[in-house]
């Protein structure tokens, strides 16, 4: 069977991603003047900004206090949720894990509920990643300043569906090549981070080194 990502088992299903998920955007502007600054307190509001290789980076969050959290319950995050980035940097994505429920999520970006019986969440998260499904989300999106995609448009995204266990083996391998690269990230900022302090501690002479 012929799909947006090229060809596939016969035996696999196929569906828009309206049929499989519930999709909802992001909360209006309002949400930004309600934002505090510190980040002890509040519930954190994730936004595109804060996904990183596929998950959410916490060194950034911005947070609502409790009093708005009433009001802004539909937005409220749940594990096994995937955020996708809906203006800006489109073809970004991050999967919800438990630590991150009851959290909100921002403007910028679209909350997808998968259908857990038909759609494995991580399936779905590296699905969005794929090169191809990432052109059609921009082929799709709208404004050429800051491109933006709505609920309708990517509602409207085929998806190939294979067994559910075989979505879990794919996501599975996928995660963990994902895993080692994070890996990979943080050694390597590690490393530059103790670059950057060393180099100007060498440069006064402060610290002894080896001639070559």
């Amino acid at each position: 069977m012929e799909t947006l990502i090229g060809s596939v088992p016969d035996s696999w299903h196929h569906a828009l991603l309206a049929d499989v998920c519930d999709i909802r955007s992001g909360p209006s502007g309002r949400l930004r003047s309600r934002r505090v600054s510190t980040h002890d307190r509040g519930v954190p509001v994730v936004s595109s900004a804060d996904f990183r290789f596929n998950g959410v980076s916490k060194e950034r969050l911005q947070r609502v206090t409790s009093v708005d959290i009433r009001e802004l319950s539909a937005y409220q995050l749940l594990a096994g949720d995937v955020l996708t980035a809906r203006t800006g940097d489109l073809g970004r994505q991050a999967l919800i894990g438990d630590e991150e429920q009851g959290w909100l999520f921002g403007t910028a970006c679209m909350r997808l509920r998968p259908r857990n019986e038909v759609l494995f969440p991580k399936y779905l998260l590296f699905y969005l990643a794929h090169e191809r499904v990432v052109e059609w989300i921009r082929r799709h999106a709208t404004g050429s300043a800051i491109p933006s995609i709505s609920a309708k448009a990517l509602g409207s995204l085929p998806i190939p569906l294979p067994p559910l266990m075989r979505q879990e083996a794919i996501a599975r391998t996928l995660a963990l090549l994902t895993e080692k690269a994070a890996l990979h990230d943080e050694i390597s900022r590690t490393t530059a981070a103790l670059r950057d302090s060393l180099l100007p501690v060498l440069y006064r002479g402060d610290a002894s080194v080896e001639n070559p």
